[in-house]
């Protein structure tokens, strides 16, 4: 499982069907290395899908 808290950007929420920029803090970075500019990724809550992201960059913890 790759964990990662999640925050809406220039918003209080996003609402079901929206779009909107988000920021994902990776929980366990060993676990994102494949994580690529261009990815899809489905993010869930719980067992639910809660919508689909196109990864638009990536961001080292580290530098």
């Amino acid at each position: 499982m790759d964990i990662a808290g999640l925050r809406v950007g220039h918003a209080p929420f996003l609402a079901p069907g929206g779009r909107g920029t988000v920021r994902l803090t990776r929980l366990g970075p060993a676990r994102w290395w494949h994580v690529r500019p261009g990815r899809l990724v489905t993010p869930y809550q719980g067992r639910s899908a809660a919508g689909t992201a196109v990864i638009p960059e990536v961001h080292s913890q580290h530098g």
